[in-house]
């Protein structure tokens, strides 16, 4: 995909995306992770990244970039909050 004709807007607009799928991730998979377990909201989470990954790798108009982006935020949290607070559960205490 060529974006050097693109604004400034349009090119900003990536990261931006990004952070949006990531605030609204971070309020769904904590709770979901509480109701149907870590471990599966974890592995979810994982598979919908890499999904999102190859569906960048296919896609070539720019809203479904940002959609496909906008997603791996969302996926965002079901990996490292939700992994994090799953491998604080294995690691024993002292």
């Amino acid at each position: 995909m060529e974006l050097h004709c693109a604004s400034d807007f349009a090119i900003g607009f990536f990261g931006s995306s990004y952070i949006i799928g990531i605030v609204i991730g971070t309020f769904v998979f904590p709770r979901l992770s509480d109701y149907y377990g870590r471990k599966k909201i974890f592995y979810f989470g994982l598979g919908f990244y890499l999904l999102n990954v190859l569906c960048i790798v296919l896609v070539n108009q720019i809203v479904l970039y940002y959609i496909c982006i906008m997603c791996m935020g969302f996926g965002l949290p079901a990996r490292f909050l939700v992994g994090y607070i799953y491998l604080n559960e294995l690691v024993p205490e002292k």
